[in-house]
């Protein structure tokens, strides 16, 4: 357990990037003053994308199990997804595919764009495609099943979506340690 706490502090430290950010749900809203009971309005922006749980979050992973150019193309996406530049965000997810296209935390977060586009087909395809290449570790194959599984039940596939949370469940452990 020490030497595990130990590496997780020296990956953190020796991580250059920036943090991933939320992808973030419907904004709650404001509470209610005392006498008025007002709310104040949310933005005019675009409707609030769908989320994981209130909070779709990529798990973080070292930087030196990815190209260091898709390290940093992600983390620009995340930027993007979280300031509603969806358009960007792909963009910068397709160039790092381009770089590492055998790397499943690319395809993972391409799956979490579409996710929070909506688009929950493509974003179950893919965290499959994800799953499938070789070397994606417990922490990932959990998150790609807990996304497919929300994604599934957002398209009425509540089968598919059960049957994606038992799978979750066998690397449910695994990812919890890999924390």
């Amino acid at each position: 357990m020490r030497q595990a706490v130990a590496l997780i502090g020296l990956l953190l430290g020796a991580c250059t990037t920036t943090p991933p950010a939320p992808i973030v749900g419907p904004a709650s809203p404001a509470p209610a003053t005392e006498r008025g009971a007002t709310r104040t309005p949310a933005p005019p922006a675009r409707e609030a994308a769908p989320s994981i749980d209130g909070a779709a979050v990529a798990p973080v992973k070292p930087v030196h199990e990815s190209h260091p150019a898709a390290v940093r193309l992600l983390a620009a996406a995340r930027d993007a997804v979280a300031a509603g530049r969806y358009d960007s965000a792909g963009a910068k997810i397709d160039q790092a595919i381009r770089i590492d296209s055998a790397d499943p935390w690319v395809w993972h977060e391409l799956a979490r764009l579409r996710f929070v586009q909506g688009e929950f087909g493509q974003a179950v395809a893919t965290a499959r495609r994800s799953n499938a290449l070789s070397g994606a570790p417990a922490q990932l194959l959990y998150a790609n099943l807990n996304l497919i599984a929300e994604a599934e039940r957002l398209r009425g596939n509540g089968a598919a979506s059960a049957q994606a949370l038992r799978e979750a469940q066998r690397y449910e452990s695994d990812a919890v340690r890999s924390d």
